[in-house]
């Protein structure tokens, strides 16, 4: 009887349990291709004369090793503020396909870059997303 029950939850549970992890191993992709990205934004932005690139003028590929990041986006809003966020492959896990996760810069006069993480509501968002299912599984420094 107890390994009845064993089995009949095991089928139930191993699914969510699998979507948990799974989430956490593409937050934890994204984390790692963001951040080399962002240092060359921060290079990017004191070359401009404190200003973020044009879209057209930065760049950034997502490497073929790549499981669960699909691509990355970088918007401009104004010459101090800027986003560069990565969307999440469709078939790399149900609760992410399509969510964007991404850091957001804030330029200084001085040429520092101060950035915050979180999961964004649109590409081109300047500020986080509240509702987003990805948050419960981003680093402690990058929920706001």
């Amino acid at each position: 009887m107890r390994i009845a029950l064993l089995a009949i939850a095991t089928f139930f549970l191993a699914p969510a349990i699998a979507d948990v992890s799974g989430n956490k191993a593409a937050v934890a992709e994204a984390m790692a291709l963001l951040d080399p990205a962002r240092i060359a934004l921060d290079t990017a932005y004191k070359t401009h004369g404190n200003a973020f690139p044009s879209e057209s003028e930065f760049q950034v590929s997502v490497p073929s090793s790549a499981q669960y990041v699909k691509s990355f986006v970088y918007w401009r809003q104004t010459p101090r503020w800027a986003s560069l966020a990565v969307t999440f492959r469709s078939t790399s896990t149900a609760n992410l396909g399509g969510i964007l996760l991404g850091v957001f810069g804030k330029g200084s006069e001085t040429g520092e870059v101060s950035w915050t993480c979180d999961a964004m509501p649109s590409d081109t968002a300047v500020s986080p997303d509240e509702t987003a299912n990805v948050r419960s599984h981003l680093p402690n420094e990058c929920r706001l």
